[in-house]
């Protein structure tokens, strides 16, 4: 409600402890609502559709960002500029990984091979092989189909894009790319889990390979550390150049609000990331507690402590308005094979009112199949797109989805 005047501020409103207590409480105040209602805002986001020409160069671009670490984890690589573009960022220095599908690993063209120079390369577990010599009796066939990466663990690349030359230049692709932590998380954890579960027992290994994998162990692990090391000092250099700035802008808050322009320059000055934006405010809040503490007791504590309050608050909506972003309702990430990321699945397509559009390669799931069927009867206008050859495979139910 403003600053107090000196006839209605109490003596102990003046008592720079108290001051500094209350702003504390409301630093803390703020910290809670961010955390609870706001998550960080994405600094990168892109949606690429291929066949395009410029799409290839926005993923190429991309990989070019990396300073520490690319994850690739695709069903079939063939496409030799995302090879050489790989092939650079090692050399670099950057510590770059691939999972990759153990019987595109084989097809003619393929670069897993190659990427096995510089990179290290893992595949899927083989399906195990009866007496004759071709899968046991019962085996369904599986295949290692994501087609997902990750650079320096802080952007991800993900949709239906393969990375070989059909993709970028025939076929109807694409990719979602994004920032949010959420995602990138999810992500990586896969990601780890793959390896790790491939890496026990499959590594790319042939005998021209072996020797070219072992060199790209020894390079990597002689530069994985030095990169982390550098990625964990420079945000430290980072966060104390930020902390210096906002101290240095909050010993003028005491003789008036700081405006949301002067908030917001200093962000844009700092360059910061949206992860950063709770410790901000947190180092904010410290900073203004010491402030009054410093200032001892006077009849004007009430009066700065309202200024300083007036600024935490400023920076605050600058950070909520620039940084942070109110989580979406819909957001889930799920990976197969499970029977409960099919079932959330379904749970997302029986949520539709009005609209339903399908993009996808082939639809043979009854599950699947039956939701789209229950919006079309609730009333939703549902279209399908689909590919002409799977549409006449056995088991599509492609046709059945036309006829209701």
């Amino acid at each position: 409600r403003g600053a107090p005047t000196p006839e209605e501020t109490p003596a102990a409103a003046a008592d720079p402890k108290e001051c500094a207590a209350r702003l504390e409480a409301a630093g803390r105040l703020l910290e809670a609502v961010q955390r609870l209602c706001l998550v960080p805002r994405p600094t990168f986001r892109d949606a690429l559709f291929f066949p395009h020409a410029s799409a290839l160069e926005r993923l190429l671009a991309l990989l070019r960002r990396a300073k520490f670490t690319i994850d690739v984890c695709v069903y079939c690589v063939t496409e030799e500029r995302l090879v050489a573009a790989l092939r650079e960022k090692a050399a670099a220095g950057v510590a770059v990984r691939i999972v990759s599908d153990e019987d595109q690993a084989f097809n003619k063209g393929a670069a897993i091979f190659k990427t096995a120079a510089f990179a290290y390369t893992v595949v899927d577990e083989p399906l195990h092989e009866g007496a004759n010599g071709r899968k046991a009796e019962g085996e369904r066939e599986k295949r290692m189909h994501h087609k997902f990466c990750v650079v320096d663990h802080r952007i991800l690349a993900t949709g239906s894009f393969n990375w070989t030359g059909a993709a970028s230049s025939r076929n109807c692709e694409n990719i979602l790319v994004s920032s949010e932590p959420k995602l990138v998380s999810a992500y990586s954890a896969e990601f780890e889990r793959l390896h790790a579960a491939f890496s026990r027992s499959n590594p790319v290994s042939t005998a021209a390979a072996a020797t070219k994998l072992q060199a790209a162990l020894r390079g990597r692990a002689a530069r994985l550390p030095p990169a982390m090391g550098r990625a964990q000092s420079s945000q430290g250099a980072a966060e104390e150049k930020v902390a210096a700035a906002l101290s240095q802008l909050l010993a003028q808050a005491p003789s008036g609000r700081l405006s949301l322009g002067a908030c917001r320059a200093l962000l844009q000055r700092l360059n910061l990331r949206p992860v950063q934006a709770r410790w901000l405010l947190h180092t904010a809040t410290e900073e203004c507690c010491e402030l009054m503490r410093r200032r001892g007791r006077r009849r004007g504590a009430a009066a700065e402590m309202a200024a300083l309050l007036s600024s935490l608050g400023s920076l605050a909506a600058t950070l909520e308005s620039d940084l942070l972003m109110p989580p979406s309702a819909a957001a889930a990430t799920l990976f197969f094979p499970s029977v409960a990321a099919r079932e959330e699945l379904c749970g997302v397509l029986a949520t539709a009112r009005h609209t339903l559009d399908v993009c996808v390669f082939t639809l043979s799931d009854r599950r699947i199949a039956d939701t789209v069927l229950d919006a079309h009867k609730r009333g939703a206008a549902v279209r399908l797109i689909t590919d002409d050859v799977t549409a006449m495979n056995d088991g599509s139910l492609v046709f059945e989805l036309a006829e209701a």
